[in-house]
């Protein structure tokens, strides 16, 4: 039988016999292995075999568990030096050194991204292909493990001589135990700090990492008070529920520190999370001691061992030394230290999570659930929260009173507890025993599908309203969010904040986090009536929801930033954008993922309210943020969003080009992460649309602005504030490539979707109306275009916010397209001198002078037309780094001035990339019939009469079949009724 695979019984055994063994001389030891009682006989081959790898020396020459068998733990094997480059990483000073390698301070050599890491170089006897096989993947496993107290595995490979590396974050600070040393934080503080690493190995568990080998030298503690877990690099994936042994640990012996290892670790069996809630339970021990859990009769591996398998540990009151530090640990604190401790890994906490919250249940004085059955226990801590409330008479009264019903209440809740707890954990395991495809249905089920399953199952095992099943339906509801679906995270969310609130109360924990979880779907759906209600019910109760989780609290501002901005109240959009960085940075750290997703936030909110050069900050920050947290996944989601943030700010600073180039980097990421069909590809191709159609990619505008319409209206609930502003934005886009008659519908329907979500004087409801009014205008109804822009003035209840020239232009055109060329010109002046001052500034003035020069030239102002059409031009080319309409509007207009003057050589390249552009954009519409026609009247007049004819028939054909009419005037002078249109 392998030597891991014993009893506990057999291990106290054979500890005991090899301290014994080890005792006697080396010539001794074989006499005395033939002398043992017949007890003792059948473990005589494994002491002899543990005995000869001890040579002549003592057990401290043993090759100590964790590191490699047979290797000495003497540092300075050769084969690495300063200077030396492993990977992409030049190593700089040596670190650390110990039997299982040594770790250096490295830095990148190839120029790409200049930062500190640790290299952790495996000795000589790790090199094994099998292992190097095992390092790759886990390398890709724990790269997920994107945590504020994680240091993060960077990266991992295989050198030419086959040696295996590690690149880690580098952290700058003290081992755990020498920072308490040092600076003898109070008790409070030393609780915090563990919070930060229980939470840390929560996160790992989430991600189906165990730790394994949880002790002080792999905590680091920053400057800052700021906890960092080190050496994922021995972690294991849970595969079943447990961790079986490896190759790995096969090759290297098992990764354990004995002082820290659990007791299915030393007896060698499988392990789960419960392993390492035990050597947090150590790690906690010794914060608050000073020592270890276990007092040893001799200082021994074997005796260490023994005691972890078989000797109940002390409770940390015992083992401290200062009389007031034992009156503050005994009582709960003892009992929550002991139960991480327990023989039986299925009598500790069931998850990490469940021991820092205990933990944290202490701090906020309330009732640990470890806490074991005690009369007026709870009525203690209630006292004990409100000691002004309370006279030490009235406590008394108060407990006589309560007595035997307050016992037997504790005792009903702590077996609640337990059985919660237990049938949580079964729970959580059926979900995943159906997604293996020979245990369930014969298939491999999609994460979804999964989800989908477990709701089912939710509601055909729980009683409805029991506690147990509010919290299952609200991690469900959190959980397709994150996927994306938001109807089905809206209903089981909903349906969890229902039965929570008529079984638990309104205000009951697991109840608020369902409410907090379902602004999410009730945002992304477009629902901003029922979000606007449900911020408004949780706002009088938002420091009730920070102290369950500070992270729900910052959510509820979160989405009040987003609502604000969503309904045009800018300034009130900062100030919660704001609110809610600063509530995250304070309570979660600047470098959490959240807090860098807030600051892409705050940016947006900055655009909003033209503060371009702090939004370009913010969003820097974000992405700075992002990449530090997913160095190893520039793909992952939190940088994807990140990118879009800081593309858009780059934008709106000028840097059009720069902000377009991010912006596409971020869709194109974003399908590739997330597919397709998300939802974030929808929202971002719509921002890129945006862009596009302002550096006049049109074309590429199109496509972008259809898969934005394509995902989100299938998103989106109909008639909700999304669903319309989608079509705002796609019409828009239509608008700009001169479709009107595709626009129109959208518009309208957008126009009115609007108002009613967001009332008809609303800021967007008056710019869809705009666009309406120039759509009606395009197509030729002079009087419905009107009657839209005199709505839209009339009903716009607010400030232009930047649009104040657009009613003006949009009057200009309509002038124009009615034979009334100088009230036209007129009305571009005064736009001109509406445009506000910005970025964006000049390419409002290039539209509108391309308009004004085309308005003179009608009225037969022919200088004054060709120096605002050059103007027009000049601008065109200097911000706009693709052909447009309006550059090609602009190029026929310049061609039609050259012609009038007699210069047809001059008019004939201008008018030629109009109509080469028109025929690539959209050849069947009215501008492409337009630049046809005034190019052949080029060529009639140079006398090149075949390219002519082909010009003008194709102007012909185009005009005559247009959905767009043409003026009377273009189509006389086509030689065309005027009639048939």
């Amino acid at each position: 039988m392998p030597l891991l695979d014993v009893d506990a019984a057999t291990w106290s055994a054979l500890n005991r016999l090899l301290d014994e063994a080890l005792d006697l001389p080396p010539a001794e030891r074989e006499r005395w292995l033939a002398r043992l009682p017949e007890a003792a006989r059948a473990l005589a081959p494994r002491l002899r075999a543990l005995l000869s790898r001890a040579g002549d020396e003592s057990l401290g020459r043993l090759p100590r568990l964790g590191t490699v068998a047979g290797e000495e733990e003497e540092p300075g094997e050769p084969g690495a030096t300063a200077g030396d480059v492993i990977g992409p990483y030049r190593l700089v000073r040596l670190l650390a050194e110990g039997g299982m390698g040594a770790v250096w301070l490295g830095e990148r050599a190839d120029g790409m991204v200049q930062r500190p890491v640790a290299v952790k170089l495996l000795h000589g006897s790790w090199q094994r292909a099998a292992l190097a096989e095992r390092m790759a993947r886990e390398r890709e496993i724990l790269a997920a493990l994107g945590h504020p107290h994680i240091a993060r595995l960077y990266d991992a490979g295989v050198t030419e001589e086959g040696l295996p590396w590690l690149a880690l974050e580098y952290v700058e600070g003290r081992h755990l135990d020498a920072w308490l040393r040092d600076e003898r934080p109070v008790l409070r503080a030393r609780l915090g700090l563990f919070l930060q690493v229980a939470r840390a190995v929560a996160h790992a568990h989430a991600h189906l990492v165990i730790h394994r080998d949880l002790k002080p030298s792999n905590i680091l503690v920053t400057a800052e008070g700021e906890a960092r877990l080190l050496d994922f690099g021995i972690a294991k994936i849970l595969e079943q529920g447990s961790a079986e042994e490896t190759e790995l640990t096969r090759l290297g012996g098992r990764a354990l520190t004995p002082g820290y290892a659990s007791p299915e670790q030393i007896a060698g069996h499988p392990l789960g999370v419960a392993s390492d809630v035990y050597s947090l339970g150590v790690v906690l021990f010794e914060m608050l001691t000073g020592a270890r859990p276990y007092e040893l009769a001799r200082d021994t591996p074997a005796a260490l061992e023994e005691a972890i398998l078989s000797t109940e540990p002390r409770r940390p009151s015992e083992a401290a030394r200062d009389p007031a530090q034992r009156r503050a640990l005994r009582g709960d604190l003892d009992t929550v230290v002991r139960m991480a401790l327990r023989k039986r890994p299925e009598d500790r906490y069931p998850t990490a999570n469940a021991f820092a919250e205990d933990v944290e249940r202490w701090l906020g004085g309330r009732p640990v659930a470890a806490q074991p059955d005690s009369r007026a226990y709870r009525l203690r801590k209630l006292v004990g929260r409100n000691k002004l409330a309370f006279g030490a008479g009235l406590a008394v009264a108060l407990a006589v009173l309560a007595g035997a019903g307050v016992s037997l209440w504790q005792a009903r809740v702590a077996r609640a507890e337990q059985r919660r707890a237990e049938e949580v954990k079964e729970f959580i395991a059926s979900v995943f025993r159906e997604a293996d495809p020979y245990a369930g249905r014969g298939r491999t089920l999609s994460a979804a599908d999964l989800l989908g399953q477990a709701r089912e199952r939710i509601s055909r095992r729980l009683g409805p309203g029991s506690a147990m099943r509010v919290e299952l339906l609200g991690i469900v509801g959190a959980s397709l969010n994150g996927l994306e679906d938001y109807q089905a995270a809206e209903q089981a969310l909903t349906q969890a904040a229902e039965e929570g609130t008529r079984a638990l109360g309104a205000l009951h924990p697991m109840t608020l986090r369902a409410r907090v979880a379902l602004l999410e779907p009730r945002r992304m759906l477009g629902k901003t009536r029922e979000l606007q209600e449900e911020i408004a019910a949780l706002s009088p109760h938002l420091e009730r929801i920070a102290r369950e989780s500070p992270r729900d609290r910052i959510k509820v501002v979160e989405h009040e930033a987003h609502l604000a901005l969503d309904e045009g109240r800018y300034a009130d959009g900062e100030r919660f954008a704001r609110e809610a960085f600063d509530l995250a940075a304070q309570a979660l750290g600047e470098r959490d993922e959240y807090t860098g997703a807030l600051s892409g936030l705050l940016s947006v909110a900055y655009s909003f309210t033209h503060k371009r050069a702090e939004a370009l900050e913010a969003a820097e920050r974000a992405l700075r943020s992002a990449l530090a947290v997913h160095d190893d996944d520039p793909r992952h989601p939190g940088v994807v969003d990140a990118r879009m943030s800081h593309g858009h700010a780059l934008a709106e600073v000028g840097r059009l080009d720069d902000g377009i180039a991010e912006m596409g980097r971020a869709v194109d990421d974003a399908v590739a992460a997330l597919g397709p069909e998300s939802a974030m590809v929808g929202f971002f191709s719509g921002r890129l649309a945006e862009n596009r159609v302002a550096a006049g990619d049109v074309a590429q505008a199109l496509k972008d602005a259809d898969r934005h319409l394509a995902i989100l209206t299938r998103t989106a609930v109909p008639g909700s504030y999304n669903f319309a502003s989608t079509l705002a934005l796609h019409g828009a886009v239509l608008l700009a490539a001169r479709r009107a008659e595709a626009a129109l519908p959208e518009l309208t329907r957008a126009a009115d979707g609007l108002a009613q979500a967001l009332g008809a004087g609303h800021d967007q409801v008056y710019s869809a109306r705009l666009d309406r009014a120039l759509a009606l205008a395009y197509l030729g109804d002079g009087a419905g275009a009107r009657r839209q822009l005199d709505d839209a003035e009339r009903e716009h209840t607010g400030p232009a916010r930047g649009r104040e020239h657009k009613p003006l232009f949009v009057a200009g055109v309509l002038r124009r397209l009615a034979g009334e060329p100088a009230e036209a010109v007129r009305l571009h002046a005064a736009a001109l001198g509406a445009v506000a001052p910005g970025p964006a500034a000049g390419r409002k003035r290039m539209g509108i002078l391309a308009e004004k020069g085309l308005a003179e030239l009608d009225a037969g102002a022919d200088r004054e037309a060709l120096e605002s059409l050059g103007a027009a031009l000049e601008a065109s080319g200097r911000l706009q780094s693709h052909p447009s309409p309006l550059r090609a509007d602009v190029l026929v207009g310049l061609g039609r001035a050259l012609m009038s003057q007699g210069k047809p050589k001059e008019a004939l390249p201008l008018l030629q990339r109009a109509d080469a552009f028109w025929r690539d954009l959209d050849p069947g519409s009215r501008w492409a019939g337009e630049a046809a026609l005034r190019l052949g009247k080029c060529f009639e007049a140079l006398g090149r009469r075949n390219e002519a004819r082909e010009a003008l028939a194709r102007a012909r054909v185009t005009l005559a079949r247009s959905p767009i009419p043409a003026d009377a005037r273009l189509l006389r002078l086509a030689r065309l009724p005027v009639a048939s249109r």
